[in-house]
């Protein structure tokens, strides 16, 4: 992917050979700003932790200052995610036992700040809703605060991803009904910037085009 100026990493700003992520300037490193080998994610500065801020070897993920803990701020041995000061909880911040993830205070709960049971993700504070400051029922992800929503900020119904505000949508962005991603306004269109209908990538505000900065119609098709 793009901005890495470095061969064999696999996506921006790694400016280290065998990073899979961005900003990870050691070898070996599977995630962000993680300058010791063998780490997974960002900010581990020690090896064999899995995420940031692990600095005890075998932890999972970040701020975990105990070994055997999954996840970050784990006070807790056999925790699995981070700030679960109870034993047996899934994720961070769960003061409950049983609940998956983070700062949901009651049980059942699948993710942070669901203050309701049977919501998915965090911020959830409305039953059924699947992630974050969704606060009404049937919202896929957060701040979707309209039902059938699938993503953060789409306040209208049928919308894939966030700030679509209108239906049929597919990402964030597209105010209009039928585009694929995000800042595409024109129905149609496959991904961001595109305001064109049958473009394939952003910036192609041509039909047809099958990547970025195509201003002509079906350049990605062979006339020959």
């Amino acid at each position: 992917m793009l901005t890495n100026n470095q061969p064999g990493c696999a996506m921006l700003t790694n400016n280290q050979p065998g990073c899979a992520m961005l900003t990870n300037n050691q070898p070996g490193c599977a995630m962000l700003t993680n300058n010791q080998p063998g780490c997974a994610m960002l900010t581990n500065n020690q090896p064999g932790c899995a995420m940031l801020t692990n600095n005890q070897p075998g932890c999972a993920m970040l701020t975990d200052n105990q070994p055997g803990c999954a996840m970050l701020t784990d006070n807790q041995p056999g925790c699995a995610m981070l700030t679960d000061n109870q034993p047996g909880c899934a994720m961070l911040t769960d003061n409950q036992p049983g609940c998956a993830m983070l700062t949901d205070n009651q049980p059942g709960c699948a993710m942070l700040t669901d203050n309701q049971p049977g919501c998915a993700m965090l911020t959830d504070n409305q039953p059924g809703c699947a992630m974050l400051t969704d606060n009404q029922p049937g919202c896929a992800m957060l701040t979707d605060n309209q039902p059938g929503c699938a993503m953060l900020t789409d306040n209208q119904p049928g919308c894939a991803m966030l700030t679509d505000n209108q239906p049929g949508c597919a990402m964030l962005t597209d105010n209009q009904p039928g585009c694929a991603m995000l800042t595409d306004n024109q129905p149609g269109c496959a991904m961001l910037t595109d305001n064109q209908p049958g473009c394939a990538m952003l910036t192609n505000n041509q039909p047809g085009c099958a990547m970025l900065t195509n201003n002509t119609s079906d350049c990605n098709v062979d006339k020959h």
